[in-house]
C-alpha cells in the first residue's frame, strides 16, 4: 500500500514539475517575442527607429536589433543594478545608446548605392550559352563592388565596430565591483558617443 502512495506522490510531483517547466518555456518565449516585436530601444523606453526595423533584414535594421538586445543584456546583468553610482552610469549609457541609435537611423536614410549586404545572383550565375547577358552581369558586379565602399556601407561598418564593444559589456560587468562597473559603463558610453 505504501508503495502505491509513494508512486502516486512521485507522479504528482513529476506532473507539477513538468507543468512548471512548460509554463516557464512558454512564458519566456512570449516575453522574448513581445520584446522582439516592440519598438523599445531600452526596456520600457521606445526608440525612434522605424517600426519596420523590428523585422527587417537590412543591414542598418540588423544593427538596430543587435543594439536593442545588447542594451537589454546590460540591463539584466546584476552588476548594472548594484549601487546608485552604477545605476547613474547605466542611465548615462542608455542616453549614449539613444544617441548611437539616432546616428544609425541617419545612416539608414543614406542612399543604398547598390546591394549593401548581398550580391545579385545574376552576378554569380553564369550560363555558358548566355554570352549576351555578360555586359549586364559585369555592370551588376561593378555595382556590388561600389556598394562595398559606399558612404553608407563604410558608416555601417564603423557603427558595427562600436556596437561590438557594447555587446561585450554584460560579461565585463556581470560580477564586477561597483567601481569597475561604473568605469566599464562610462568607457562604453564614451565609445558609443565617439564620432
Amino acid at each position: 500500500m505504501s508503495a502505491v502512495i509513494i508512486a502516486v506522490v512521485a507522479l504528482v510531483i513529476a506532473v507539477v514539475v513538468l507543468g512548471g517547466v512548460i509554463w516557464f518555456v512558454l512564458d519566456s518565449r512570449k516575453r522574448v517575442r513581445r520584446f522582439a516585436l516592440s519598438t523599445d530601444l531600452i526596456p520600457g523606453r521606445p526608440g525612434r527607429a522605424p517600426h519596420e526595423w523590428t523585422t527587417s533584414t537590412a543591414a542598418e535594421a540588423q544593427l538596430h536589433q543587435r543594439l536593442r538586445y545588447a542594451i537589454a543584456d546590460v540591463h539584466q546583468a546584476p552588476g548594472a543594478n548594484s549601487t546608485p553610482e552604477v545605476i547613474a552610469a547605466r542611465d548615462d549609457l542608455d542616453e549614449a545608446v539613444f544617441d548611437f541609435d539616432d546616428r544609425l537611423i541617419a545612416v539608414g536614410e543614406l542612399p543604398d548605392e547598390g546591394a549593401i549586404g548581398s550580391i545579385d545572383s545574376r552576378v554569380v550565375e553564369k550560363d555558358d550559352d548566355d554570352d549576351e547577358a555578360e555586359p549586364e552581369r559585369d555592370e551588376l558586379a561593378d555595382k556590388a563592388v561600389e556598394a562595398i565602399d559606399s558612404e553608407k556601407a563604410i558608416a555601417l561598418r564603423a557603427l558595427e565596430q562600436r556596437l561590438l564593444v557594447l555587446e561585450g559589456l554584460p560579461k565585463k560587468i556581470w560580477d564586477a565591483s561597483p567601481d569597475d562597473a561604473v568605469a566599464d559603463l562610462a568607457a562604453v558610453a564614451k565609445v558609443l558617443r565617439a564620432s
